[in-house]
């Protein structure tokens, strides 16, 4: 099986390593392939210039380029419509390689899901984050992020053990990231 090159523009230092422990735990869990290489930009602002040049930059040596930027409370679809049309619509090569997540209103949003929480996708990081302080039992940083989210999935998953009731107790934007992953890596040969 050939290597699977994943190509990840971040607008945040934290999704960075969130994102390699959960591909890492994908993988553990075989949700995904093993094949899978994975390669993350420094953060980009929505509104920079360089998210377009990191794009156009991968797109000939990347199976996929997965785009994840927060909502910060602005509506998902107009986020995605922004994102979309400033950033890849100029990209007339190979567009089907790039998929937009949005994580709204922010990437705490998943941590909230992920332990049960309901509104995790209503009001502002700071109300999920307030929503979050007491279910962790502490004062919540943006750096313990990717920790928390890694022992909470390995707690739900420790509970069962069928691949297919892993996938669904996972929150919808975790299946999306899995969905995004296996649609360019699962098959791929020599």
């Amino acid at each position: 099986m050939s290597l699977c090159k994943i190509y990840f523009i971040v607008d945040n230092r934290y999704a960075k390593q969130l994102l390699l422990k959960l591909i890492q735990l994908f993988k553990d869990y075989n949700l995904v392939e093993n094949n899978i290489y994975v390669s993350i930009s420094n953060p980009v602002n929505v509104c920079d210039n360089n998210m377009e040049r990191y794009v156009k930059g991968a797109i000939s040596d990347y199976d996929c380029i997965v785009i994840l930027v927060d909502s910060e409370g602005v509506n998902p679809s107009k986020v995605y419509k922004r994102v979309f049309d400033e950033h890849v619509r100029e990209v007339n090569e190979n567009l089907f390689r790039v998929n937009i997540i949005i994580a709204h209103p922010c990437l705490e949003s998943w941590l909230c899901e992920v332990v049960d929480l309901t509104n995790c996708s209503t009001g502002t990081c700071n109300d999920i984050i307030q929503a979050l302080e007491p279910v962790l039992e502490r004062k919540y940083t943006k750096k313990t992020l990717p920790v928390l989210m890694m022992r909470k999935i390995r707690e739900k998953f420790n509970m069962t053990e069928s691949k297919d009731k892993l996938i669904q107790i996972l929150p919808r934007p975790l299946k999306e990231l899995i969905e995004v992953i296996n649609a360019h890596c699962t098959g791929n040969q020599l």
